[in-house]
């Protein structure tokens, strides 16, 4: 991401608490962080979020690549 130049951004509630296996969490996260990386153009922006759904929670990641098919 630096070497591309990227703005990035991470929103984490302060008072949000996930119970999930770990180890299977940080794999998702790093292969949708890797991907993030890899298509957005230098330059570009990407934010993570994590936020309150319903009894559970959402992790998104977003970036200015063009969609894909």
């Amino acid at each position: 991401a630096q070497a591309k130049g990227l703005r990035r951004a991470l929103s984490l509630p302060d008072d949000l608490i996930v119970t999930a296996d770990e180890s299977r969490m940080a794999q998702v996260i790093e292969n949708l962080a890797s991907n993030a990386i890899r298509y957005t153009p230098e330059g570009g922006h990407i934010q993570a979020r994590l936020r309150p759904q319903g009894s559970g929670a959402a992790f998104s990641i977003e970036n200015d690549s063009p969609p894909l098919s």
